[in-house]
């Protein structure tokens, strides 16, 4: 703990608030810099709480349980990886826990599917505690606490890397949404399973009338890692997604937050296998920053060299070590390559089969 209780010359106590030592700009210089770990990258990061908020009916849930199945299909692959809803990245096999306030009907509909699809092997990968079992939820603020460390110990103890909390006004203890104070609480409690949980935590509201921005607080935009929003567009024709077959399957997935390789925005839509499929702006308009440019060059080259040192390949592509090192720490959140160490240099591989 922070506080000390020290005693003064004058013999009376006091409590003192112990700040840790602080970094020097050069000690952080020497340290290494290394990618968040993208669980599904753009939306789960492993330590990180996302905020995923949507109106009711808009297909979130469907949207959440499709990102799982992908994450649980990765289960047994040969890099455990699977490919994301955007076709240029790829998802981590993970174990997943879900803390539902729907019942467990609905619980038994997602297992049936997925073992239709995926088969039995990954069933047991996913736990979920849901309305019918009772006494999961906090019942007060008081509680949140207690809670938040029981489920962090769980997901450490249980090596589940997604933790999914829904809804979380329920989960959190919150008596006022519009609270800053409760909101906060809450999402200390959050932050606490992701960080001593060692697990990406994705958590599930509804968004205010505007339809763009989380219901309550402006506490939630300002404490999530990620804020991304779930939303059906007002006019699908004018986005021009000559990929969705139907415009009235087109939903929006706008992200922003604290990790580099978010996507700003990102068009979904169900496919006729019921799996969502993406693009983004873009793609359709063919723009590419210098980062993007970059991390294609890398993959390409790596296509025929499989391993290589960063600062090699960088002088082969003509590149400037920094930014290849930018591009190459991209490509990694995107799941896309492996970083590593040779004799002190830093090493990039490709994830998978270089397609």
């Amino acid at each position: 703990m922070p506080v000390e209780t020290i005693t003064l010359p004058s013999g009376e106590d006091s409590q003192y608030f112990r700040l840790p030592d602080p970094k020097t700009g050069s000690q952080l210089a020497a340290m290494p810099y290394t990618p968040a770990d993208a669980i599904c990258p753009g939306l789960l990061f492993r330590n990180h709480v996302c905020l995923l908020t949507g109106q009711p009916k808009a297909g979130k849930s469907t949207f959440i349980r499709d990102v799982l199945r992908r994450s649980l299909a990765a289960i047994g692959s040969t890099a455990g990886l699977h490919r994301s809803f955007l076709s240029d990245r790829m998802q981590q096999a993970a174990r997943i826990l879900v803390l539902s306030e729907e019942n467990v009907t609905t619980w038994v509909s997602y297992a049936h599917d997925l073992r239709d699809r995926l088969g039995p092997r990954p069933l047991d990968e996913i736990e979920i505690l849901c309305r019918d079992d009772g006494g999961i939820i906090p019942a007060d603020a008081g509680e949140v606490v207690l809670w938040a460390q029981a489920v962090a110990d769980h997901a450490l103890v249980r090596e589940f890397d997604i933790v999914v909390i829904d809804p979380v006004s329920r989960f959190g203890g919150i008596q006022d949404e519009n609270s800053s104070t409760d909101v906060r609480m809450a999402m200390f409690a959050f932050q606490k399973i992701a960080t001593e949980g060692k697990c990406a935590v994705l958590g599930i509201h509804h968004t205010a009338k505007s339809g763009t921005t989380p219901r309550g607080s402006g506490a939630w935009q300002a404490e999530a890692d990620v804020l991304a929003s779930f939303e059906i567009p007002e006019k699908p024709d004018k986005l021009a997604v000559d990929e969705c077959p139907d415009d009235s399957r087109l939903r929006v997935l706008n992200c922003r937050g604290r990790i580099q390789s978010l996507e700003p925005t990102t068009y979904l839509w169900l496919d006729s296998e019921g799996d969502y499929r993406a693009t983004t702006p873009s793609a359709s308009t063919g723009f590419r920053d210098r980062t993007a440019r970059d991390g294609d060059a890398i993959l390409n080259a790596l296509r025929s060299v499989p391993v290589a040192r960063v600062v090699r390949l960088a002088e082969d592509l003509g590149m400037a070590e920094r930014h290849a090192m930018r591009a190459a720490m991209r490509l990694a959140e995107l799941n896309a390559v492996f970083l590593g160490k040779d004799d002190g240099y830093d090493t990039i591989r490709l994830a998978y089969g270089g397609s």
